[in-house]
């Protein structure tokens, strides 16, 4: 057997732990893909959040002994990989969340074909810079 979560780090504990009680027999494996350092599980309930649901299980496992680093830096591979190559980014955006979540590890592996593409925009506030802010106005209707 084999499960896979994949976004594990959006899923609240008992989403993530009523899937894998039911399926996952003795010798099954289990994989929470995730990044626990992006957004967590969207929770409304004044109840839900006093009892800790915005956390979700896969965050609430990286506070585990098993899931830190070693005193060598590193992680243990049996338990752990940490993907850090970033495909989809330019280099200038992956700044700040690499300094302040993720210690400098991530890479900026993205094709410039891509990322360098609109930075002539005239649209752009910052010629070069390829962010642009656009504010909305809507409602959440989920329930």
């Amino acid at each position: 057997d084999l499960i896979i979560i994949d976004e594990a780090g959006q899923a609240t504990e008992p989403e993530a732990l009523a899937t894998v009680s039911t399926l996952l027999g003795a010798k099954g494996q289990l994989v929470l893909g995730g990044d626990p350092q992006q957004l967590g599980p969207v929770i409304h309930s004044p109840l839900a959040k006093a009892y800790g649901l915005q956390t979700s299980w896969l965050e609430r496992l990286m506070q585990r002994p098993v899931y830190q680093r070693g005193e060598d830096g590193r992680f243990n591979p049996l338990v752990l990989t940490k993907l850090v190559r970033n495909f989809r980014s330019h280099a200038q955006l992956l700044e700040l969340p690499n300094q302040r979540f993720y210690e400098n590890e991530l890479l900026c592996c993205a094709d410039p074909l891509l990322t360098h593409s609109c930075l002539n925009w005239e649209g752009l506030p910052t010629l070069g810079v390829p962010l642009l802010f656009h504010g909305i106005v809507g409602k959440d209707t989920r329930e």
